[in-house]
């Protein structure tokens, strides 16, 4: 380590330390008969590692060397080396001569006979229907894993965006974005939070950031300079790319950092220019958690959705969200929320984290190949994306009508991932039940009092036909 970040002259001198030598004999003459090549790296630990703040880790950029090459950026290893200090700083550094490119979780994912058998208890049973089996399955984590009453709607929410592919084929036209993003909004106090990371903690997989500390900056990459020199640092989209991450206090991010994301939202693509011109792949499943950025509540707004217009600023990064859900301060009565956990019944914990993380891990592992819509889910699709897009306003664009088919047609696979629909283990099938399903649930989360788009909706229709009432 003494022999890098020096010039010639510097290294001859620490060789002829080394062996011994007097650095002012000038008979010596040192020969370089081999080089190897060091690597300066920036590491940050893995992301399956951390899963919520209540854990402790140090999810923190350290610096070492790696004697060798070809290391790629935001690609996962396991190192091999030792601790050394600094000969210049004496600030412990790491040195590794041994670097494995660890195996990707989702890629290598099989199917067996086991995992097939262990996913089959979230089929649909004869007779059941789809919302009847959303329902099982959230009322057994509800009182087994959140603890969190009267917020079944937000925990089904959650659990579609979980349940996104990547990428899949609708009407023989590639969907290039297939991950889903949801937004929680509302009120201090009402679990937003609590919900995610227990469901988060309960599958094993995803990572809860804070907007309020991340920053763009840590979110999408990062600059650093040393010794004259600028390193890249990727940030949590790139570094979960094919995951979930969730960033609570949203409103802790300004409308500029929001915007400067807008692009790697959209595209799955995180990329740098200027010193450094880089890019790398960052398609993530995102979950924001927000209170309204005036800090007034949700219900001092006339409707609450458009308190999601004020907190991203600008109408295309609003569109890019595939479904929101408001939950505001008194929607629960608080006699529903304080009950005793003995005064609710037992339920058998079917659903286990063993269970829900292997769902999900299958969900994960789809490719577009794997997506199979059925002819009547391709028709319903397009006949509720119609009805939808002529029943909700694009003043808030939460529903529009040139994509809300796609938008639908992106949870109906996640929906029919959350049910297990497949007849072989490979394919998904979606099914004209699950397309149904998603629209009515999303009806529903839009016509609550908290939200109240449904009712702008109403209005923004009566405003444009008294206008036109008054040009004729």
């Amino acid at each position: 380590m003494k022999l890098i970040k020096c010039t010639e002259a510097q290294q001859e001198a620490v060789i002829k330390d080394i062996l011994g030598i007097n650095k002012s004999c000038p008979k010596p003459k040192i020969t370089i008969e081999k080089y190897m090549n060091i690597e300066e790296i920036r590491m940050i630990p893995k992301a399956e590692a951390n899963f919520s703040f209540t854990k402790e880790h140090e999810y923190v950029v350290r610096t070492g060397y790696y004697i060798g090459k070809s290391l790629k950026t935001n690609e996962r290893y396991t190192l091999v080396g030792y601790m050394y200090p600094d000969p210049q700083t004496q600030y412990a550094t790491y040195l590794f001569d041994k670097a494995y490119p660890e195996k990707n979780m989702i890629n290598d994912f099989e199917m067996s006979d086991n995992i097939y058998d262990m996913l089959k208890v979230f089929q649909v049973k004869e007779g059941q229907t789809i919302e009847d089996k959303f329902n099982e399955i959230h009322r057994d984590l509800e009182r087994n894993v959140t603890r969190v009453w009267e917020r079944r709607d937000v925990s089904i929410a959650i659990d579609l965006v979980y349940h996104t592919v990547l990428n899949f084929y609708f009407q023989e036209q590639f969907v290039t974005r297939g991950w889903g993003e949801l937004l929680i909004i509302g009120d201090s106090g009402q679990a937003k939070t609590t919900l995610v990371e227990r469901l988060m903690n309960h599958y094993k997989l995803g990572e809860l950031h804070s907007g309020e500390s991340s920053r763009r900056t840590g979110l999408v990459y990062n600059m650093q300079q040393n010794n004259k020199r600028w390193f890249l640092v990727w940030g949590a989209y790139p570094l979960n790319d094919g995951g979930l991450i969730a960033i609570d206090e949203l409103s802790g991010l300004s409308e500029e950092d929001l915007a400067q994301m807008s692009d790697v939202r959209s595209s799955g693509i995180a990329r740098t220019t200027g010193v450094i011109t880089a890019e790398t792949t960052a398609r993530t499943r995102a979950i924001y958690i927000s209170n309204p950025r005036n800090g007034r509540q949700l219900n001092a707004e006339t409707y609450g959705v458009m308190a999601i217009l004020k907190l991203f600023g600008k109408a295309e990064d609003v569109r890019r969200l595939d479904l929101a859900i408001a939950v505001a301060s008194g929607d629960v009565n608080p006699s529903l929320v304080n009950r005793s956990l003995g005064d609710i019944p037992a339920v058998p914990h079917t659903y286990t984290s063993d269970h829900c993380n292997m769902r999900t891990m299958w969900a994960w592992s789809r490719r577009p190949e794997h997506i199979k819509f059925e002819d009547d889910a391709v028709a319903t699709i397009l006949k509720l994306a119609t009805q939808m897009g002529k029943k909700y306003t694009s003043r808030v664009p939460l529903v529009e009508a040139a994509d809300q088919r796609i938008k639908i047609a992106r949870l109906s696979i996640a929906c029919a991932c959350c049910v297990f629909s497949t007849t072989d283990g490979e394919d998904v099938v979606v099914k004209k039940e699950h397309v149904e399903f998603v629209v009515s649930f999303l009806d529903r989360i839009y016509s609550t009092k908290s939200m109240g788009y449904d009712k702008l909706s109403e209005q923004e229709r009566i405003n444009t036909d008294s206008s036109e009432l008054n040009l004729s």
